[in-house]
């Protein structure tokens, strides 16, 4: 069917003036709120909307509109729920009639959502348009954001036609709108499969909201720019980088992320209706960095998605946002060398976490090499750090001064050697003391406070031993482990004896200082001991009969905790110790404690006249049975 000409009707029909045209084409009834304001948006613009209502009522409805699009410059359609009338003799509604007369003209169209009771025919008619590749294709919520979007795209679009009309001076760059992505600073050392796994995720229509998690310093910020920047053909609108460090406020991200994207904030109402009006439906991707301080943003972002089909969002935080849409990355740190003493130089340089220390090393001494003298350090220092890249990053650079033994030495002693890193990094990132204080800071009372008491723990914990030691309810403490985790300041293994919390020790050496500052500390570490005594005790009958293997692996998951408690009890209240001792022996036995056991022993038997008879008796035989075992007959 094409454009029809004015003359082929009885009468010639002409809209009331001579400036640029601009036809609405919608159903009267059900959008009359929103014809309105487009209309006022199109006469705020100097523009003429051309509009059925306006129409010379003598004259057929078919004639009118047809009449009217013959004569206009501009298509504007709006759509809601109902198809439309449908004239007699016509198949299809005048609604339909009228998109398809307009195929000569720019066709802007906004369709309002959510249509519970869209009819069928509507929805098949949008799925033509939608394939016809109108000049724009919007979503719209109220009459109010319907008027900004149309002002917004009539502006632009005759914009774009003025300037198509005129040559771009030479030599001239077009401006940029968005900000470019920031340049890595460092080599991404071992994180090849990381990379491609998320860009990965960023093809996929179905996954519009990627979350990098992990604990500060792991990664994840460098690793979202690369995956943003091989995916970057996926998204011909742009690809932009919004750092939100300094954000703590809803209307501070989202005015943020408008400002890199380059919309106006001038005039509009809210920064969000700005923000969804330039981004439209074309396809973006927004990489939204250090979202964990304004998760309060996590609604709008919501609204963002629903609103703008084509976006898609990369976000890097230290929790989830909690957003239904949202599929969770968790960043792990660098894999460690599993047995840096068998392995040659060539497969230690290999594994990521020491390649990473080779590579900052040499940007602080060009001639540093990987040695047999200096490996095993080396992979001790990673070992230590857990493969966590800024601690690598910033042990690396120490080698300026220092050797890697040398480093390691003082590594023992205190995780602040690993001094400050470079200038153009955040203030927050420059030590690793900062990195954990920041994501420390973000925690709410209760949670700051269950944080620093599982510092008491060893080698990990379950969420029961952290409900003793901290004296809360358990379901209390569920909720507070599950936001701790959340915030990835604690991991959680899932084994075959149930889940275990744990702490990176890089994170826990920090957190420790602050659980030694507190005045409830001797409390805490009594609580501890405590708990393991009990633990202990449920073991007695277990260890010597059906079910002994599984006590066994358990306890074996708990040594640094017993080993904790039993030092407790030698400084504060050796009472409970020798029955404590008769009831762990044949696990010290089975899984070679009883060096570290005599110890503890030896230093308990001068006592041992002021013990009662039980406690006597248990004392010494497990003196003698250790003795024993050991070798040491005549100790036994």
């Amino acid at each position: 069917m094409g454009r029809p000409a004015a003359q082929e009707f009885d009468a010639v029909i002409r809209t009331p003036d001579q400036r640029l045209r601009v036809f609405v084409s919608s159903t009267l009834r059900e959008l009359a709120d929103e014809r309105m304001a487009v209309a006022q948006a199109i006469n705020a613009l100097r523009l003429t909307p051309v509009m059925f209502e306006q129409g010379a009522r003598p004259h057929p409805p078919q004639a009118v509109y047809r009449a009217y699009l013959a004569q206009s410059d501009i298509f504007v359609g709006l759509y809601w729920q109902e198809y439309g009338w449908i004239g007699s003799g016509m198949e299809i509604s005048g609604l339909e009639d009228e998109f398809d007369l307009a195929r000569a003209l720019p066709r802007l169209v906004y369709v309002k959502e959510p249509a519970p009771e869209r009819d069928s025919r509507l929805a098949d008619l949008l799925a033509h348009i939608r394939d016809a590749a109108p000049s724009s294709y919007r979503q719209f919520r109220d009459a109010a954001e319907l008027s900004r979007l149309v002002s917004h795209d009539l502006a632009t679009l005759l914009s774009e036609r003025f300037a198509a009309g005129r040559p771009a001076p030479a030599g001239e760059p077009p401006p940029r709108t968005t900000a470019p992505l920031p340049v890595g600073r460092t080599s991404l050392v071992g994180r090849g499969w990381a990379i491609q796994e998320v860009a990965g995720l960023l093809t996929r229509t179905d996954e519009r909201l990627v979350t990098l998690t992990g604990p500060g310093g792991v990664g994840k910020t460098r690793l979202a720019i690369a995956a943003a920047e091989r995916s970057r053909d996926r998204f011909p609108a742009g690809v932009v980088f919004v750092p939100l460090a300094g954000a703590t406020e809803p209307d501070q991200v989202i005015a943020g992320i408008a400002r890199q994207c380059g919309a106006d904030l001038a005039g509009t109402d809210t920064p969000l209706r700005a923000l969804t009006g330039h981004l439209g439906d074309e396809r973006w991707l927004l990489i939204l960095d250090n979202m964990e301080q304004a998760l309060d943003a996590a609604a709008d972002l919501g609204e963002l998605l629903a609103r703008c089909p084509g976006v898609t969002i990369l976000a890097t935080s230290r929790t989830v946002l909690e957003l239904r849409a949202e599929r969770e990355y968790p960043v792990p740190p660098l894999p460690l060398p599993a047995e840096p003493s068998t392995m040659s130089i060539e497969e230690l340089a290999a594994t990521p976490a020491v390649a990473l220390f080779v590579d900052r090393a040499r940007a602080v001494r060009y001639d540093f090499t990987l040695t047999d003298r200096n490996s095993a350090a080396v992979a001790e220092i990673c070992r230590r750090l857990e493969g966590l890249p800024l601690a690598i990053e910033l042990a690396a650079a120490r080698t300026r001064l220092l050797d890697p033994a040398s480093l390691l030495s003082r590594l023992t002693t205190s995780l602040d050697a690993l001094g400050t890193g470079a200038a153009d990094v955040p203030r927050r990132q420059r030590t690793l003391r900062a990195t954990v204080e920041w994501s420390i800071d973000l925690l709410d009372g209760s949670e700051r406070s269950l944080l620093e008491t599982t510092a008491v723990f060893v080698d990990g914990w379950t969420v029961e031993a952290a409900a003793d030691v901290a004296n809360l309810g358990e379901t209390q403490t569920l909720d507070l482990t599950d936001a701790l985790a959340r915030h990835s300041l604690i991991q959680l293994d899932h084994t075959e004896l149930g889940t275990r919390c744990r702490m990176l020790e890089t994170v826990r050496a920090f957190v420790a200082e602050r659980l030694t500052a507190r005045s409830d500390v001797a409390r805490i570490r009594h609580r501890h001991a405590d708990h393991y005594q009990s633990v202990a005790r449920q073991a007695d009958r277990r260890l010597r009969g059906a079910g002994q293997r599984e006590w066994v692996e358990r306890l074996q998951a708990e040594a640094g905790n017993l080993a904790a408690a039993v030092r407790w009890y030698l400084d504060h209240d050796p009472q409970p110790l020798p029955h404590l001792f008769r009831v762990l022996w044949p696990f010290w036995s089975q899984r070679d404690h009883l060096g570290e056991a005599r110890d503890w022993i030896d230093a308990l038997l001068p006592t041992v006249d002021g013990l009662d008879t039980q406690a006597q008796a248990e004392l010494l035989w497990t003196a003698a049975v250790t003795a024993r075992e050991v070798g040491d007959d005549q100790g036994a």
